[in-house]
């Protein structure tokens, strides 16, 4: 009970004769034929059949495959013909614009459709669509996901035993040692953010056409779509996170206390976390990918420059 309309190319007899209508366009979009498929594909080979110097189809031959042969550009020159000008003379033509007219007259007494909303669900509904599109599509994902993983783990087993036990309390006796773990600090943060930004921009910019498509389509608004990527990084930064508190915390050294542990862990948390949208946002305003990544590549240095390590705040002279 519904109308299904799709594209298709050399499909199957069984698919093809699926179908009850057809709309065949030749190179350039011109349209060739558009009516019934008929039973057996016989009003689709009658139609072409007619046509002076087409060939017959065989017996056992796929008629989809057999209407592209006959209706080719070369086709077309041995047989001296157009065949987007020999439909516009068909009967077939003008039997579809009498029936184009007659339907294009509204019933007396009706009145235009309305809907009250664009969209056909709530927000809710769509949020929760596309929230669960979006954990399949990153469990489907492992070169993206699985590849963040490993890179996490193998910078905090660098990294730890790089500054093994730099930041124990007890090895911080001078300005050198503050500075080393104060790098340790800024150079691991650094690291991670730039390789979550740089490896969530080609998975965006991927299903950037699936989101227009959808959206055009009225499934859901862009909003519910972004919402649901935001929340879907959520987890996975938190297992990077979860993996460096585990590796590179004790291997550095830092203080385990609740207060402190959790603390830096909830800093870079966020500090991850801004990475990812960061590169979410500039894939979302960019043409492409290669303009993201040179336009990311420009945030990299002005965060650089304000983080506070390379530059250092003023420190008030003391009264």
């Amino acid at each position: 009970g519904r109308t299904v309309v799709c594209t298709i190319h050399q499909p199957s007899i069984d698919i093809f004769e699926a179908f009850d209508e057809l709309m065949l366009m030749k190179r350039g979009g011109e349209l060739i034929y558009a009516g019934p498929v008929g039973h057996h594909s016989c009003e689709v080979i009658q139609y072409f059949q007619a046509i002076p110097g087409v060939p017959r189809i065989k017996d056992n031959y796929n008629p989809s495959t057999w209407m592209l042969e006959v209706t080719s550009t070369s086709m077309e020159v041995q047989l001296g013909a157009d065949f987007a000008q020999l439909y516009r003379e068909s009967s077939m033509c003008k039997d579809k614009d009498m029936v184009v007219k007659r339907l294009s007259v509204p019933v007396p007494g009706t009145t235009d459709l309305h809907f009250a909303t664009r969209f056909p669900q709530k927000f809710r509904e769509q949020f929760k669509a596309c929230l669960w599109k979006q954990c399949l599509s990153y469990w489907r994902t492992p070169s993206y996901n699985l590849v963040r993983f490993v890179f996490i783990t193998l910078s905090c087993i660098f990294f730890g035993a790089l500054f093994w036990q730099q930041g124990n309390i007890n090895h911080i006796n001078d300005q050198q040692s503050l500075f080393t773990i104060l790098g340790c600090m800024y150079g691991i943060t650094l690291f991670a953010g730039i390789n979550n930004c740089q490896s969530v921009m080609p998975f965006i910019s991927m299903e950037r056409s699936v989101v227009y498509r959808e959206r055009f389509a009225g499934m859901y608004s862009p909003w519910a779509y972004s919402f649901a990527q935001v929340a879907m990084e959520i987890p996975y930064v938190l297992m990077q996170v979860v993996l460096f508190m585990l590796i590179a915390y004790p291997m550095i050294g830092y203080a385990w206390t609740a207060a402190k542990f959790f603390w830096f862990m909830y800093t870079m948390f966020c500090t991850l976390l801004c990475f990812v949208y960061m590169g979410m946002v500039v894939v979302s305003f960019t043409p492409n990918i290669q303009f993201a990544s040179v336009l990311s590549s420009m945030f990299y240095t002005l965060q650089n420059l304000m983080s506070g390590f390379i530059v250092p705040a003023p420190v008030s002279e003391p009264i």
